[in-house]
């Protein structure tokens, strides 16, 4: 797997050859004490030049390298020792180490012609032989050991090599790749990997619409979110998603926006969209249709969690805005505040399918059609099923409003095997009706909340999810079991996902 530690673009697809190459006193350079000297030089493809792909256009050299080689006496006896060399066209290092048994491990930061920052590569790279850790004798002999490297840093779009995203600018250029660049061939089709932690610095400009490909953000980080002055409907990280995004985390998100179908990860989820196992910490101000995950949902958004707030007008809510005709919401939560005029709710402000296995501890406030869970959720097909509102206030800001719930803002819809905490203060009130397929839940007190067994006991008695006691045993379960494991364990009091 390439490690990006500090990036610039660097597709490499010539064979880099690395000779390291060890002497003693009687080869190079006379010991010093008790040292022995060492010299390390880098070879180059066999065009004599270390380069991007022959005759590929965009694609520059490199002209900087910088060495780091690592000298770990084996079996932890003796000191370790790395030796560095920087500069432009760095080529070789010399330097010195005590005669002995070492196991040494190399690492090459390569920068591209005039680029400001260097690419890391290390330990077990790409495609090609990587550079691996060695055994090596610095005694009497000289000692010659060739490394092969030959990493595809940029990927190719394919589910098999996904296009590497490491930095602000690439991230910018996901769904906006053009010919002729180091970026061709990133479509909204494409598959995408993120490699390292990114800051986004400058105002985020949605990634186009009808995005169809792949963005698995390998449980990777993007901080700094800022989406200030965009225009249009489907506000988020993406505009709207017809593909899969998944593994991904936000954090810093800032959206103060007035525009509608806001969701920090994407302003819609559509079709066969798929958005999973993501989270979200921050806040979100915008008009209708505003949810900590997605704007309006229309297919599958599981196992993600928001933590934060949210403001808007109607259809507002912790996981989705809108969850439409098709839209599931499945093992997720929300922390915080939400919070507009009508259709308000902890996970969906309205549902028009399916949530399912969530729970909130938001405080959710509106003027009409406000629940701990979903605000509107007012059909016969429209399903809450075994979640749980553990939300401290559900607030009516209009004085004067109608439908307030614990789980829900309705009376009608399908309610099975729902709770609410049974000292929730509902428009100042406390719930003494609540019933496990009514608008407001079976009661659970706060004792009982924090119990792992109350929330494994089936039926009337608790929710029974499947929680699992550790991170660990989550995590292994989900590993071998992507599509059937719950992604629950039990952390601090209350369900946690797999990945937090």
């Amino acid at each position: 797997m390439v490690s990006l530690k500090k990036g610039y673009p660097l597709g490499i697809n010539c064979l880099l050859l690395f000779s390291l190459i060890f002497a003693l006193s009687s080869c190079f350079s006379p010991y010093t004490g008790n040292e022995a000297m060492v010299t390390i030089s880098l070879g180059s493809d066999t065009s004599g030049r270390m380069a991007y792909g022959p005759g590929e256009p965009g694609y520059p050299n490199v002209s900087d390298l910088r060495f780091e080689v690592l000298f770990t006496p084996t079996g932890s006896r003796g000191t370790r020792k790395t030796i560095t060399a920087n500069g432009p066209s760095t080529d070789r290092i010399t330097g010195t180490v005590t005669p002995g048994e070492y196991d040494i491990t190399m690492d090459v930061y390569l920068r591209a012609e005039n680029g400001p920052n260097y690419l890391y590569a290390s330990t077990g790279i790409g495609s090609g032989a990587p550079i691996r850790s060695h055994t090596i004798n610095v005694g009497r002999n000289q000692i010659v050991l060739s490394v092969g490297f030959n990493p595809d840093v940029r990927g190719n779009g394919t589910a098999l090599n996904p296009f590497k995203v490491y930095d602000e600018t690439s991230m910018e250029m996901v769904g906006r790749g053009t010919a002729s660049t180091i970026y061709a061939g990133w479509s909204l089709s494409a598959y995408y990997i993120l490699i390292r932690d990114i800051v986004l610095i400058d105002e985020w400009t949605p990634i186009p619409i009808n995005f169809t490909g792949t963005f698995d953000g390998n449980r990777k980080t993007i901080s700094g979110l800022t989406i200030t002055s965009a225009t249009g409907t489907g506000i988020g990280l993406f505009s709207q998603n017809r593909g899969t995004i998944k593994n991904l985390g936000l954090t810093g998100v800032n959206i103060n926006i007035t525009n509608t179908t806001i969701g920090a990860i994407a302003g819609s989820n559509l079709d066969s969209g798929r958005i999973e196992n993501c989270y979200v910490i921050g806040n979100i101000s915008g008009g209708p249709n505003i949810g900590g995950i997605v704007g309006n949902n229309q297919s599958i958004v599981e196992n993600c969690y928001f933590t934060g707030s949210i403001n808007g007008t109607t259809g507002i809510g912790g996981i989705a805005g809108n969850n439409q005709s098709g839209g599931r919401i499945e093992n997720s939560y929300s922390t915080g505040s939400v919070s507009g005029s009508s259709n308000i709710g902890g996970i969906a402000g309205a549902n028009q399918n399916i949530v399912k296995n969530s729970y909130s501890t938001s405080s959710v406030s509106g003027t009409g059609s406000v629940g701990g869970i979903a605000g509107q959720n007012s059909q016969d097909t429209y399903t809450v099923e075994s979640c749980v509102a553990l939300n401290t206030l559900i607030t009516d800001t209009g004085a004067t409003g109608t439908n307030f719930g614990r789980v829900a803002g309705s009376t009608t819809g399908d309610f099975l095997g729902n709770f609410g905490w049974a000292d929730m203060n509902v428009r100042g009130t406390l719930i003494t009706i609540g019933l496990s397929n009514n608008l407001h839940g079976a009661d659970v007190t706060l004792a009982n909340s924090r119990t792992l067994g109350w929330w494994t006991t089936p039926a009337a008695d608790g929710p029974g999810w499947t929680i699992h006691a550790s991170k660990a045993a989550a995590t292994a379960d989900i590993t071998a079991n992507p599509t059937t494991a719950s992604p629950w364990y039990w952390g601090g009091g209350r369900p946690r996902l797999w990945f937090e």
